[in-house]
Formats: C-alpha cells, sequence, structure tokens
C-alpha cells in the first residue's frame, strides 16, 4: 500500500515536473524568439549605421569637392577686377554659401539623426546583452533544474519500475494462489455434495433405526407384559401346586391313618368307600399336579425363550441405540464439517 501511494507520489512529482519543464521550453522559446527579434533589429540598426557612414563620408568627400571647387573659383576670379566679375563672384559665392550651408544643416540633421540612431542601437544593444545573460543565467538554472529533476525522475521511474516488477511478481503469485484455492473451492464443492449425500444417507439410516427401534420399543413392551403374565400365571399355578400338595399331604395323613384303623381290625365299608374315594381324588391330585409340573415346566421354558428374546432384543436395542449415537455424532460431524467448507467458500467469496 505505501509503494503504491509512493508510485502515485512520484507520478504526479513526474507530472508537476513535465508541466514546469513544458512551461519552462515555452519561456525559453519566447526569450529566444524576443533575442532573435532584437538581433534582428540589431542587424537592421548596423544596416543603417553602415549606411549612415557610407553617407558621411561621401558627404564629407562632397564637401571636400565643394571647397575645392570654391578655391577653385576664388583662384578663377582672382584676376578679374571688374565690378561684373566681382558681382558674378559674389552671387556665386552666396549661391554656393547658401548651398554649403544647406548641405551642412542636411548633414548635421542626418548626423544627428545618425547619433539618434546609434544611441538607439546601442541602447538595443546594452538591452541585448543583459536579456543575453538573464537568458543565459535562466539557461543555466533550468539545465541545473532539469538535470536535478531528471535524477530525481530517473530515481522515481526506477522506482516505479520497480514496484511494478513487485506488483507483478505479486499478481502471478495471487493468480498462482487464486488458482490453487479455486481448485481447493471446487474440491471442496465436490466434498460438500459427498457430505450432503451422505448426511441423507446417514439421515435416512437413522430415520429407519428410530423406526426399528420403536417397533422394538414396542416388541419388548408386548413381551415384557406377556413376561409378566407368564410370571402371574406360574405364580398362581404355584400356588395351587402347594396348595394340592398340601391336600395331598392331608389325604395322605388320613389314608395312612385308614390304613392304620384297618389293621387295628375296625374296617367297615363305609370307611372302605372313603379311604377309595381319597384315594381317588389323591390320583386326581397326583394327576393334576403333574399336569401343573407339566404347565410349569412348559410355561418356564416359554418364559425362558421370551427372556432369551428379550434378552436378544434388549442386544439389539442397546446395538441400535449405540448405532443411533454414532449416526448422529456422524451427523453432527458432517454437518460441522459442511458449516466449516461453506465458510471457507464465503471467506474465499469475500477475498475476490
Amino acid at each position: 500500500m505505501q509503494q503504491k501511494q509512493r508510485a502515485d507520489d512520484l507520478e504526479e512529482e513526474l507530472q508537476l515536473l513535465q508541466k514546469h519543464l513544458k512551461a519552462t521550453q515555452t519561456k525559453v522559446a519566447e526569450q529566444s524568439q524576443e533575442i532573435a527579434n532584437l538581433k534582428a533589429t540589431k542587424d537592421i540598426y548596423d544596416a543603417q549605421f553602415a549606411n549612415f557612414t557610407d553617407e558621411l563620408l561621401n558627404t564629407q568627400a562632397q564637401l571636400k569637392e565643394k571647397d575645392h571647387q570654391v578655391a577653385t573659383l576664388c583662384d578663377d576670379l582672382i584676376p578679374r577686377s571688374t565690378n561684373d566679375d566681382v558681382d558674378v563672384l559674389k552671387r556665386e559665392l552666396i549661391i554656393v554659401q547658401q548651398r554649403m550651408d544647406e548641405i551642412s544643416l542636411e548633414k548635421e540633421q542626418e548626423i544627428e539623426k545618425l547619433r539618434f540612431a546609434l544611441m538607439e542601437n546601442y541602447q538595443y544593444t546594452e538591452k541585448l546583452n543583459q536579456l543575453e545573460n538573464i537568458f543565459n543565467q535562466n539557461l543555466l538554472i533550468y539545465n541545473e533544474m532539469i538535470s536535478e529533476n531528471t535524477s530525481q525522475i530517473e530515481i522515481g521511474i526506477n522506482e516505479i519500475k520497480q514496484f511494478i516488477k513487485l506488483t507483478r511478481e505479486r499478481k502471478e503469485k495471487f493468480e498462482i494462489a487464486i488458482k490453487y484455492m479455486r481448485n481447493c473451492l471446487t474440491e471442496n464443492q465436490t466434498q460438500i455434495e459427498q457430505l450432503q449425500q451422505t448426511n441423507i444417507q446417514l439421515n435416512n439410516e437413522l430415520e429407519q433405526r428410530k423406526q426399528f427401534n420403536d417397533k422394538l420399543s414396542n416388541d419388548l413392551q408386548i413381551e415384557q407384559k406377556q413376561t409378566n403374565s407368564y410370571r402371574n400365571q406360574i405364580e398362581s399355578l404355584t400356588n395351587e401346586i402347594h396348595e394340592l400338595e398340601k391336600t395331598l399331604n392331608e389325604l395322605q395323613n388320613e389314608k395312612n391313618q385308614l390304613i392304620q384303623t384297618k389293621f387295628d381290625g375296625d374296617e367297615n365299608d363305609e370307611r372302605q368307600n372313603f379311604v377309595r374315594q381319597i384315594t381317588q381324588e389323591k390320583n386326581q391330585y397326583e394327576q393334576q399336579i403333574k399336569e401343573f409340573r407339566i404347565q410349569i415346566k412348559q410355561i418356564n421354558n416359554e418364559r425362558q425363550q421370551i427372556q432369551d428374546e428379550f434378552d436378544h432384543v434388549s442386544k439389539q436395542y442397546s446395538q441400535i441405540t449405540y448405532e443411533k449415537n454414532q449416526l448422529e455424532n456422524d451427523q453432527t460431524r458432517l454437518n460441522h464439517e459442511i458449516d466449516l467448507l461453506r465458510k471457507q467458500l464465503d471467506d474465499n467469496n469475500k477475498d475476490k
């Protein structure tokens, strides 16, 4: 983040330097144009000065020539003594003097103009020299600024290149990481689908186990009720057997007493009939006891079978309960794994 800010600052500084350099180049071009204009003006004044110098030399030559002509005329007029010649000479002298005065005035005016032009040329030359000095100083300053800014720009460009290089390397790493994360995302999505399918199967198995468990619970309750019924029957039959055994013992005692009485010689038909009756009842009771014992044995066998079935069902119930708990734990674990995978998917989507 800091490198990106540094790159932005360098980019902004580079743009400012480019603007400043462009403005400097524009100003240098303007000053160069102004200097060129001044040089052109100086060349014009130099040419005018040369023309004025030539004209001055020509004028001086003309004056010399006129002076020579005047001297010649004077020499020619000296031998003449007549008044006419004198008048003519005076007039010619006056004309020549007037002409010389006019030429002298014109030349003085031209010389004054030339002096004024020379003064202006000198001022322009001085101004040009000043502008050249200022221009050279500014050019030196601008060169130093450009050199310094160029060094800074080169440093900034190198930093930007380094930042771009690091950014590209990070981009490549990010692309590799994103590709890896996408592959992981695909694998996680596949795992989620498989876990969801497994979860559905576990839910179905758990539901089937619950139904089977409910059925076993109902069967256990029914067998428990039947076992209790058999137990009650066994207790009732056992009580009846005890009563019959008691009655049988009583009859046995009576029989023994009757047999003893018969041995004593006091036996009669009524007693014999009673003994036979008791013997028959005894045999009936014994038969009943025998049947009761058989029934009790059968009931015990059935009870044992029911108990075995009950134990087997209890073991199945315990096993089913254990498997049910295992399925519930597996379902909880799968739900937790699905939640973690979904969280990872959400985090990956946020990172994108």
